[in-house]
């Protein structure tokens, strides 16, 4: 394989290669635009400072057109993962004590879990909830589901009854104990950590939630008291 190099003043600008059994060129130039050559086709790929990735075929001397991939969900060059944390607040009854079994608030939605409508998945690493009444830290079961669960009705401090359309979009169920919590002076925090569920949406990038009591009688002071944050490693 013979190359050779070329240079304004010090600067190398580009570098080839050629096969001489193949015929095949190698080119790169200015380390930004790779050539690749057999006989009179060129195909060039470069990234623009939008960072775009485009890519052109030219046959020697007149170019064919380009295609230009969209940079949404193109990676090119990226060091490390995606990761989100999308919350809601639980709207807790203030009136009187659940019981175990009970729906807490009503539904919810994690909105942001994944990139892009194209990349509806990934990894739900871990839980975190905030509870500013000391009082309560009730065990949670907190279920979610990959899109609108529009046949069940969701009753403040009532028993759930999921419709049967519903439960076939659930996609994961993670349990907080009481014993998960740390009580701060004013309030308290369970963190549920290294879960490794993989979960996706079927519709936009968002997850549908809703938390039942798993405790016996406990009572919030305020109607904002429970929050619930998912750790996401999205795809």
């Amino acid at each position: 394989m013979a190359n050779s190099t070329g240079f304004v003043g010090t600067q190398k600008v580009w570098q080839e290669w050629y096969e001489v059994s193949t015929g095949l060129h190698a080119r790169l130039i200015a380390g930004a635009l790779i050539g690749l050559t057999t006989d009179d086709e060129l195909v060039q790929i470069k990234m623009t400072t939008a960072g775009n990735i485009h890519v052109e075929m030219q046959p020697s001397t007149e170019s064919v057109g380009y295609v230009t991939l969209g940079s949404s969900n193109n990676h090119a060059g990226q060091v490390g993962g995606n990761s989100a944390f999308p919350s809601a607040a639980i709207a807790v009854t203030t009136s009187g004590a659940y019981s175990s079994g009970d729906v807490m608030g009503a539904s919810v939605t994690f909105s942001g879990c994944f990139r892009s409508t194209d990349i509806m998945s990934g990894i739900l690493q871990s839980v975190v909830v905030t509870d500013l009444s000391t009082a309560a830290q009730s065990a949670i079961d907190l279920w979610l589901f990959q899109t609108v669960t529009t046949g069940t009705t969701y009753t403040n401090d009532s028993a759930l009854t999921l419709a049967d359309a519903d439960i076939a979009k659930l996609v994961a169920k993670v349990s907080i104990s009481s014993g998960d919590y740390y009580q701060f002076a004013n309030n308290a925090a369970a963190v549920v950590s290294n879960l490794g569920l993989p979960i996706r949406a079927t519709t936009g990038t968002g997850l549908t939630g809703v938390a039942i009591c798993r405790s016996t009688g406990p009572q919030y002071a305020s109607t904002g008291d429970l929050n619930v944050t998912l750790g996401i490693l999205q795809d």
